[in-house]
């Protein structure tokens, strides 16, 4: 591990504990060294299943935003799915179709559902911000500023 990227660690304060995930996410390359596990001449772990189901649920919630972008992409799908069919429901019932009941209330949940989804994607999107925010941990990494002329360029 370089300095640099010890540095960058550092940033990112109880996340080190996820350590390999944040280097990958860091660093260009990451190689890892397989190691020969040994059974322990004494004690345990300290790990109860409780605190790794917590733990799993910290690096979900901590390290990615990308659930709550698939939870958003998947209520647009479904509010658009919805929007359209209830769209040409409405336009089938003004030419004289028959009223499908099952269809009309599929439709509507479908719209409801998707709108949730939407803003339970947004509102999570909000939280992670401010959470990244408050424990000033950068949302996204600069690799090296460029100078372009007198203007600094990031790549």
């Amino acid at each position: 591990m370089t300095r640099h990227l010890a540095k960058r660690t550092q940033e990112y304060g109880q996340m080190r504990r996820f350590l390999p995930a944040l280097l990958a996410r860091l660093a260009r390359s990451v190689a890892e060294i397989p190691v020969t596990n040994r059974q322990r001449r004494q004690g345990g772990s300290r790990y109860s299943f409780m605190q790794l189901v917590v733990l799993t649920l910290e690096f979900l919630i901590e390290f990615s935003v990308r659930p709550f972008l698939a939870v958003g992409a998947i209520g647009l799908g479904a509010l658009a799915v919805g929007m359209v069919g209830g769209g040409a429901y409405l336009v089938g019932r003004l030419f004289g179709m028959p009223a499908m009941d099952r269809l009309l209330a599929l439709l509507l949940l479908l719209s409801f559902l998707g709108l949730q989804f939407t803003v339970l994607g947004l509102l999570g999107e909000y939280i992670i911000r401010t959470y990244h925010a408050t424990q000033r941990i950068p949302l996204y990494v600069v690799g090296e500023v460029v100078t372009h002329g007198e203007v600094p360029v990031r790549v």
